[in-house]
């Protein structure tokens, strides 16, 4: 019922040109550290807790090409709305690798002056279960690659990067 409300009122078809025009094709040289992606991306202020050691990587080696694409729901949600609404549109979080290489490309970089952007693909659980992950902020002069804790829901202003799954 859920999703008939969705439909009727707009909010998928707003979802589906929002996602065309939120789509980009990148390569993640996933055999890069993530120290060596952090320093491509050139960020103005960095968090020191994002590293290899808190951040591993398992995904194929070499370089790969993926499409992401910037989901914004404009609304706060919670991580299991989200789960759903990425699955329903065939999508999956982004890890660390590919939200580093989305800062790094030349066409991507000021997407993170509009909004925040996270990386729910990577945790990192630090002492007490707490979990952060990645994400890209910025104003018109400062770019910047930290860490959010994350709780059980996201406010509306966040905007989630996310990875096409495979046909």
């Amino acid at each position: 019922m859920e999703s008939v409300k969705r439909i009727l009122s707009g909010e998928l078809v707003v979802g589906a040109k929002q996602a065309a025009e939120n789509t980009f094709c990148l390569t993640v040289d996933y055999s890069q550290t993530v120290e060596e992606m952090r320093a491509a991306g050139g960020y103005d202020q960095e968090n020191s807790g994002i590293t290899s050691e808190h951040f591993p990587h398992s995904r194929t080696r070499g370089k790969t090409e993926v499409e992401v694409v910037i989901v914004h729901l404009r609304r706060a949600m919670s991580n299991a709305e989200i789960d759903q609404c990425l699955a329903d549109q065939n999508l999956r979080d982004a890890e660390l690798p590919e939200l580093l290489a989305f800062g790094a490309h030349p066409t991507c970089k000021d997407e993170q002056r509009k909004g925040p952007i996270a990386a729910r693909g990577s945790v990192w659980r630090v002492l007490r279960g707490n979990r952060h992950v990645a994400c890209l902020h910025g104003s018109a002069g400062h770019r910047e690659l930290s860490l959010l804790w994350i709780g059980d829901d996201w406010r509306e202003r966040w905007r989630f990067l996310a990875v096409r799954k495979p046909a």
